[in-house]
């Protein structure tokens, strides 16, 4: 009898030794867990090694890049939407001169309409109305090739000249528009994102290089329509990039590019997250 007990004690306790092992192992997890350090509670040195493994560029330097940054993104928005406002003007204005100029007259370098004139001397535009003289335009150049254009040509000629250069000036207009507004996109990411190495900022970048290479073609297109069909070189003067300044912006590309690239190895970022 004695031995049968003692069997059936040994196999009653081996359950509650299998049960305080397991709670044993238990409470070391969850005592590992307590031990561990929490972020939040680590000290200013830590925290400042850390921000110095991601963050590359000094609070300084990131506050004064955010302004200028913020800055160029307004002034770009601010450009686009007084182009697209002008854009409407100017094709009301294009309705309108075939009206205007039915009636013109030109004598010397007077020009006469109903009853005003305008003067053209010395580089400048007057427009007297009755005893009334109002400056009108100043210091434009090659006044005299000007009177010559208004005395030599018809009315009609003129009136297509002037009509010719006014679409030209549109759409020269329309893609400074886009322009502007890949610039404004372009500092807007630079101004939000933690870095500025970024496919979509490398895009922005491209797509302005080639709207300043249209805005050359076009313009070269515009002087050789006026100066085979017109015989004069009389033109409005729209707003042009030259050879240097495209060059620069395909050199800021590559420079995106490869820092792109760059970024994709490395884990840094430009901006605090205190900033």
């Amino acid at each position: 009898m004695s031995e049968k007990k003692t069997k059936t004690t040994v196999k009653k306790a081996a359950p509650k030794k299998e049960k305080s092992v397991k709670e044993t192992k238990v409470k070391e997890v969850l005592k590992g867990e307590v031990d561990k350090p929490v972020k939040k509670g680590r000290g200013k040195k830590e925290n400042q090694e850390e921000k110095e493994k991601t963050v590359l560029l000094p609070q300084k330097e990131q506050k004064y890049l955010r302004m200028i940054t913020k800055f160029v993104s307004v002034i770009a928005k601010i450009i686009k939407i007084c182009a697209m406002i002008i854009v409407p003007i100017i094709l009301i204005v294009m309705i309108l001169i075939p009206i205007m100029f039915k009636d013109v007259e030109f004598s010397g370098n007077i020009i006469r309409f109903n009853d005003a004139r305008f003067v053209l001397n010395n580089g400048n535009i007057t427009l007297n109305i009755g005893d009334k003289n109002y400056l009108v335009a100043d210091g434009i150049k090659n006044m005299d090739k000007v009177i010559d254009f208004f005395n030599d040509n018809s009315i009609g000629k003129i009136t297509t000249n002037v009509l010719l250069s006014l679409a030209f000036t549109v759409a020269i207009i329309i893609i400074n528009i886009y322009i502007f507004q890949y610039i404004e996109k372009l500092f807007s990411n630079l101004y939000r994102h933690k870095t500025p190495y970024e496919d979509e900022n490398c895009d922005y970048i491209r797509k302005i290089g080639r709207l300043m290479i249209i805005n050359i073609i076009v313009k070269t297109i515009f002087g050789l329509i006026l100066s085979l069909v017109f015989k004069n070189d009389i033109v409005f003067n729209t707003f042009g990039y030259t050879i240097m300044e495209i060059i620069c912006v395909y050199a800021c590309y590559f420079i995106f590019l490869y820092g792109t690239n760059m970024q994709k190895k490395i884990d840094t970022q430009i901006y605090d997250k205190e900033i």
